[in-house]
């Protein structure tokens, strides 16, 4: 049909606002109606990326002689296989040596005298509520502290980089929990300085 006679049967406004028309001035004194934009037209500005960039590694201090640098990622192969978890080569072959190892002390409801648990990430445990049905990395360690086995260790937050001797196997300890890597720290008459990191949070190094 013609838009001439289409303008006889329809206002203007409506023809306008259906596509018919560029655009419609009312009368005088009447609305002014643009045409409408179709909504594929109109693109919108992408959404900023978000970053799945890890944190920054902390620069860490010399590694001392004797002493191997140990990653939570070399604890387990990857993929998993049909077998579950299956602890690296590389795991293996420290058992009984002295490793380091840079993580976070889990904040823990209900703590152990002498030991603490050791993750690659923060994390923290409601025994309360949860009991043992926590969330905790598979790589999570025992850590323990021979000079302060009668003691409640107080949480300390941040990156902590530790060493001593590494034990693996799995073995059930006194809180019930199972552990498959344990980490005793070497006494104090070794060494045991506090160190900062390029990290904004405080970093504990234990070095023989």
């Amino acid at each position: 049909m013609p838009i001439t006679a289409l303008r006889r049967l329809f206002p203007a406004f409506v023809l306008a606002a259906t596509g018919l028309l560029p655009e419609a001035a009312g009368t005088e004194g009447g609305p002014t109606v643009k045409r409408r934009v179709p909504p594929s037209a109109v693109t919108a500005a992408p959404a900023p990326a978000a970053s799945n960039a890890p944190p920054a590694r902390p620069a860490l201090p010399p590694l001392p002689e004797g002493v191997t640098q140990l990653e939570f990622d070399e604890f387990f192969k990857n993929p998993v296989g049909p077998h579950g978890l299956e602890i690296t080569p590389k795991l293996a072959s420290l058992d009984g040596q002295k490793v380091r190892l840079l993580g976070f002390m889990v904040a823990q409801e209900q703590r152990t005298p002498g030991s603490f648990l050791f993750s690659p990430v923060p994390a923290s445990t409601h025994e309360s509520h949860y009991a043992l049905a926590d969330d905790l990395p598979a790589s999570t360690v025992r850590v323990f502290v021979p000079t302060m086995k009668f003691q409640l260790l107080p949480h300390t937050p941040g990156p902590m980089l530790l060493t001593g001797t590494l034990s693996v196997g799995n073995r059930e300890e006194a809180d019930g929990r199972i552990s498959t890597v344990r980490l005793t720290l070497d006494p104090p008459d070794r060494g045991v300085t506090a160190a900062r990191t390029t990290a904004p949070a405080p970093a504990i190094a234990v070095t023989p």
